[in-house]
């Protein structure tokens, strides 16, 4: 492993960690936004974003919003 190894990881972590992207950009001293194929998202940042979402949808449901744009649109052409 290199220090494309490091980059990549060091990336990832800080990401995973709660920074936003720009932040980890900045740090790493990217000037392009290459900094998106090095990060990846980790096991505890995955379960955290599909809790959110589910957390959105049962939210939405309750009020009864859709997120569903074809139940939107059933619901005009009534």
């Amino acid at each position: 492993y290199g220090s494309h190894s490091l980059r990549s990881g060091g990336a990832t972590t800080l990401f995973n960690a709660g920074l936003d992207g720009l932040a980890v950009k900045l740090f790493g001293r990217w000037k392009t936004d290459a900094v998106e194929r090095y990060t990846r998202i980790g096991g505890r940042l995955s379960a955290r974003m599909a809790q959110q979402m589910l957390v959105k949808q049962t939210s939405q449901r309750s009020i009864g919003v859709s997120s569903s744009p074809h139940h939107t649109l059933a619901a005009e052409a009534l």
